[in-house]
């Protein structure tokens, strides 16, 4: 999945708890809850791939999650929302 000004991954490190927002590069799915994120040159990002988040969202140009493109924890629920806005 292209990430764009459409198409914005909002992600929680799992260690430190940081949450940060991603509108360049690509994502892709890597088994049932993990991401491997590219920049826009195609470097992997290690500090956000594999088992490094522990939730992340894709939302679309409507600011709604894109369906299949979600795992976000009930303890990371409010950090991921903040990084909406």
């Amino acid at each position: 999945m292209k990430l764009s000004f459409d198409c914005v991954l909002l992600y929680v490190l799992r260690h430190s708890g940081c949450a940060g927002r991603l509108s360049h590069g690509r994502v892709e799915r890597l088994g049932s809850t993990e991401l491997n994120v590219y920049d826009s040159s195609g470097d992997r990002i290690e500090y956000i791939s594999g088992k490094r988040t522990s939730s992340w969202c894709l939302l679309g140009p409507d600011n709604y999650p894109i369906d299949g493109w979600c795992e976000i924890h009930p303890e990371d629920a409010l950090a991921i929302q903040r990084t909406i806005a």
